[in-house]
């Protein structure tokens, strides 16, 4: 396949998740999924074709952010904001290792890949509780975040539910604090605590 009929497949599925310029999107993936869809098709895959697509269509003033959650700080494993992978899908951890532009956010449970317009915003966000309302989370809320899942299904593609589970203060979940050595940016560690608003053992 040549490159101009490959960009044009990736154009059109871009189209089709109706991403405008200017959107911020919050992009959930399955990869296998995809590459075994275009593989029945013939087409060639590469991650960056997605993430470049979706970058030209959201333009200068577009966000796209990428979920990198990690769950090892739970079990007080030590977390590491440069090296530690991606619980997320194979996206995020390619993203980490291949796209520069893209920060993380602090948060060691529930971080995210940024880039764009809000970048700078989103990874100044020092929140202690992952669906807080000093969270990313609370700023896609009110920024009218764009979710797009590709290759999985919503129903475990967006966590944000949580967010808004937290605000309505459920039954069926509440905060718990982890602690854990904390890796920051500048490579130095520390011992920190951490939350997320988990679900209750006895309901299911």
């Amino acid at each position: 396949m040549s490159l101009i009929n490959n960009k044009i497949f990736y154009n059109k599925l871009v189209k089709e998740m109706q991403i405008c310029e200017g959107d911020t999107v919050y992009l959930a993936s399955d990869l296998i999924k995809i590459i075994l869809y275009l593989k029945i098709k013939k087409k060639p895959f590469n991650p960056n074709d997605i993430i470049n697509s979706i970058l030209n269509a959201i333009g200068k003033d577009g966000t796209l952010v990428i979920p990198s959650f990690n769950w090892d700080f739970c079990q007080g494993k030590p977390y590491d904001i440069i090296n530690s992978r991606a619980q997320t899908g194979s996206l995020a951890n390619f993203v980490l290792k291949n796209r520069v532009e893209f920060s993380r956010t602090t948060h060691p449970i529930y971080s995210f890949l940024i880039t764009g317009k809000y970048k700078e915003t989103l990874i100044s966000y020092n929140n202690i509780c992952g669906f807080n309302f000093d969270s990313p989370f609370d700023f896609f809320f009110k920024n009218n975040v764009k979710l797009v899942s590709l290759g999985t299904p919503p129903s475990e593609s967006f966590s944000i539910l949580h967010y808004f589970e937290q605000k309505a203060n459920v039954e069926y979940r509440f905060v718990k604090k982890f602690k854990s050595q904390y890796i920051d940016i500048n490579g130095e560690k520390s011992l920190k605590t951490y939350s997320a608003f988990v679900r209750k053992l006895k309901y299911k």
